[in-house]
């Protein structure tokens, strides 16, 4: 394990003696953004650390917050919720010692820690990448891609990785013919810098110290891998490359991408062997040990998430993996009907929407209120995917804006900052696990200005403009998708659409022809017309018998169907009102509790059922007061 110099040492200590000084003045916890933002306030920072990484961070900043994990696991620190917070434990720390003095401290426990959850058990022997197995002596590389991984492309498809160190377009040459000491004097004399160390570790690992057969994991940013590979070739020289002059060939059997859970970070070197962290090294690869599921638990992580997180297939497979990508969604084999909690709508209705939504990848479920529609959509959600945090739902209203949905600029703590809406978010989510299917539930859909709220992105809803060709060009740049740029979006074919739409609203917006074309419309009507609606109601309102104080459930079934089919044939021959006025069956699917039988149909009627009416017939009071005479039929 690399041990920070003194320099390097002195000035993490003085990092952190600001931190802990901010966060007791502010009573011991801070949001995240708003302590990055007052941290660089608070310290004079150099021209080095006002500098950027690779990956467009300050490196103070990815300083600062790769050593809070030593904080954090000393158990002084605790970072949940995207909030900065000392423990009791902490307070006393740093009461009673100064910074130095706390840094080593920190340092102390955190090794202690490291060495604990080294030495737990690893877990199933097969699920380690096959280069490990019996051999933990093995390194296991992170190799950096450039910024936004724009070396990736390069490496996936000549079969390399490389790293490259010019100064003002001078090569430091062949690394195998120099010694270690050798590579770190050509380091610092044309880097200028005293002890360059990153630089020189990469240069010395990449040369001397890959062995052919070991695993190499592409990374992106602090929290992405793109790809792994097995080291196939010598390392390799090349003098007249204008950069990136040395080259690993590399036999990259996984392609695809893994996001890491919130508040993992991968190191931002160009060359890690992470082999040296078994915890980090674990969750990078999805293998659940004892390790990996210690150090989620440190940092906020629950048993679900956990859970969530490793549900997932390893990012490999093992002996048998190959170049190609990751298999795509297939649609569940079990019809939908056997799993729907309901008895409505019919199984061959219920089959068709999941065929529709297969075929179309973008359906509505429309209808009169009490037609189930928000229930039916989250069943099909929740059958559809393979996991429940495979479905975003969100719902339209008046005030929803493209920027809500979309892109937009969002006020933070001290700034204004760009943020992705859900459709950005959850069409990388699929981008990042094409085996599986997503599904964006959107309630109300015709509640909001949907031509607005879509702007551009109307044309990539369609089944067959899934494909990075058909990208629309955003206004507002963000954080790239995976392959794109921060200014490109399409969706992929695992993303599908469900939505909701109430036809009885007239106060909402139309939904126009182009947009309609986009999406497969599904109608749900009122069951009660189903001979068998009647019988599964008696069924629910507690079987044919007699009760004690109730009415047969049998005959309130029936005085319920009767009383709404009039209704419903009054309200579709009106001409104010219309089929799509209808009132739907899920006002009697409610739980009737311990009450009476008579009473709790009444009140639907008389607290549901006809204030409905009431606000249907504001314009025609004569139409009302036939409607409301019709519901209250129900108590003759």
């Amino acid at each position: 394990m690399n041990e920070p110099n003194f320099a390097t040492r002195s000035r993490i200590a003085e990092y952190f003696h600001v931190v802990f000084t901010m966060l007791v003045a502010n009573g011991g916890s801070m949001p995240r953004t708003a302590l990055l933002a007052e941290f660089p306030k608070r310290i004079s920072l150099n021209t080095d650390e006002l500098g950027q990484t690779s990956n467009g961070l300050p490196r103070w900043q990815a300083k600062l917050e790769m050593r809070a994990n030593d904080f954090q696991q000393a158990g002084f620190l605790e970072r949940r919720n995207d909030a900065w917070s000392l423990t009791e434990e902490g307070r006393r720390a740093f009461a009673a010692h100064n910074a130095t003095a706390l840094f080593d401290l920190a340092r102390e426990r955190y090794i202690a820690w490291r060495k604990s959850i080294g030495e737990a058990e690893v877990g199933d022997e097969d699920a380690l990448p096959a280069a490990m197995r019996g051999n933990r002596d093995a390194s296991v590389w992170l190799i950096g891609t450039g910024r936004d991984g724009s070396l990736w492309e390069r490496f996936r498809t000549r079969g390399e990785a490389r790293i490259g160190f010019t100064f003002e377009g001078t090569q430091l040459g062949c690394l195998t013919e120099m010694s270690r000491a050798e590579i770190n004097a050509r380091v610092r004399e044309l880097s200028g810098e005293p002890k360059p160390w990153n630089i020189q570790l990469a240069c010395w690992e990449f040369a001397h110290a890959m062995k052919e057969g070991e695993l190499v994991i592409a990374r992106t940013g602090f929290d992405r891998v793109l790809g792994i590979g097995r080291v196939a070739g010598p390392y390799q020289y090349d003098p007249d490359a204008a950069d990136y002059a040395h080259s690993r060939m590399i036999d990259w059997f996984w392609i695809g991408e893994r996001r890491m859970p919130e508040r993992v970070r991968l190191h931002p070197k160009t060359l890690t062997d992470i082999s040296r962290y078994p915890e980090i090294m674990h969750v990078v690869l999805g293998v659940r040990s004892q390790a990996a599921v210690n150090y989620l638990s440190s940092l906020g992580h629950d048993s679900a998430a956990i859970d969530r997180y490793f549900a997932a297939p390893p990012v490999l497979a093992g002996d048998d993996a190959t170049g190609a990508r990751a298999a795509v969604a297939e649609p569940p084999s079990r019809p939908f009907s056997e799993v729907f909690e309901s008895r409505f709508p019919a199984a061959a209705a219920l089959n068709s929407m999941v065929d529709e939504l297969d075929r179309k990848k973008a359906i509505i479920l429309q209808g009169p209120p009490g037609t189930g529609k928000t229930y039916i959509a989250n069943q099909l959600a929740n059958y559809f995917v393979e996991h429940p945090m495979n479905v975003m739902r969100v719902q339209f209203h008046p005030a929803y804006s493209y920027e809500d949905f979309i892109r937009g600029i969002r006020p933070s703590t001290h700034h204004f900052e760009i943020a992705d809406g859900p459709l950005i978010q959850i069409a990388r989510q699929a981008m990042e696990r094409p085996e599986q299917h997503f599904v964006l539930l959107i309630d109300e859909f015709n509640r909001g200005n949907v031509a607005r709220i879509l702007g551009e992105t109307l044309s990539l809803i369609e089944a067959d403009k899934r494909e990075q060709k058909y990208a629309v060009r955003l206004p507002l740049g963000g954080v790239p998708l995976p392959g794109g740029d921060g200014h490109s979006l399409w969706l992929p074919e695992n993303l599908y659409i469900v939505g909701t739409m109430n036809t009885a609203d007239r106060s909402i917006a139309l939904v126009d022809h182009a947009l309609r074309r986009r999406f497969a419309f599904i109608d749900l009507k009122p069951a009660f017309d189903d001979p068998e609606f009647t019988g599964w109601l008696s069924s629910e309102l507690g079987g044919d018998g007699e009760q004690e104080g109730n009415s047969s459930a049998r005959g309130i079934a029936e005085r319920v169907t009767r009383t709404m089919l009039e209704l419903n044939s009054r309200i579709a021959k009106s001409a104010l009102l219309g089929e799509g006025h209808c009132l739907g069956h899920s006002y009697f699917c409610g739980d009737t509790g311990s009450r009476d039988l008579t009473l709790w149909a009444r009140t639907v009627f008389e607290k549901e059922i006809k204030p409905q009416l009431r606000e249907y017939c504001a314009d025609d009071p004569k139409l009302g007061r036939d409607l409301l005479e019709i519901a209250s039929a129900f108590d003759a």
